[in-house]
């Protein structure tokens, strides 16, 4: 990574962004875990440097659909895709390997893999 200071929080937002990238296209639930693991130390770095300042999670998707390119009405249509071929009401759909959906309310509201324990409320 470039160590000018000023393109270091850059720098890490790329590379965890290529990371995503990349475990979007793995059914391998190992290498998927391993990017999880690299993209929170990754986002912990983030955080160390960002001095306090956090961003929230509307404005992280704004920034990656507009200033990225990032089209995130066609990810809304490729995971609605794979969630209404399984959706029977409120609960966890296995999607994929590793890949779940946590339902409420007639809701998408996150995906897990099988490592993350989910407790229904």
């Amino acid at each position: 990574m470039n160590k000018n200071k000023t393109n270091i929080p850059h720098e890490i937002s790329r590379e965890i962004k290529k990371l995503l990238i990349e475990k979007s296209r793995t059914d391998d639930g190992k290498r998927r875990r391993e990017i999880n693991k690299k993209v929170k130390a990754l986002k912990k770095r983030l955080d160390r440097i960002s001095g306090g300042v956090s961003i929230s999670d509307h404005a992280m998707l704004r920034y990656m659909e507009r200033f990225m390119g990032i089209d995130v009405e066609l990810i809304r249509s490729s995971m609605m895709t794979l969630v209404k071929n399984v959706y029977m009401g409120d609960g966890k759909y296995k999607l994929g390997e590793d890949v779940y959906a946590i339902i409420k309310g007639g809701n998408v509201v996150t995906f897990i893999d099988e490592d993350v324990q989910y407790k229904s409320k």
